[in-house]
């Protein structure tokens, strides 16, 4: 019962560093002074690997592109209200900002 414990404890603590860190990384300065480039008639997000340079990661959010176009588009951004990535292999996530 102790080992699942702290198992429990230990999942808890890696869930939210990474919410920390998720955090830190939306709301920094840097982040917000980053420009991403956008498909240029539109604004939308093109997923590319300038944008997502993260192969799963850009795997993953290819899935909220619900027209298939490539891109992300404000309302296709605006519908997201979780990203759960925990063990999905993703070493970084540049470009949600």
């Amino acid at each position: 019962m102790n080992s699942i414990r702290k198992i429990f404890v230990s999942l808890f603590m890696v869930s939210v560093l990474f919410c920390l860190a998720l955090l830190i990384a939306v709301f920094s300065p840097a982040s917000q002074a980053a420009t991403v480039p956008a498909k240029a008639e539109t604004g939308d997000i093109a997923i590319d690997e300038i944008n997502f340079p993260d192969n799963k990661f850009r795997q993953y959010v290819s899935e909220i592109d619900t027209d298939s176009d490539g891109y992300l588009s404000a309302d296709e951004i605006s519908a997201v209200t979780e990203i759960w990535v925990l063990n999905e292999g993703i070493n970084e996530l540049k470009g949600i900002e």
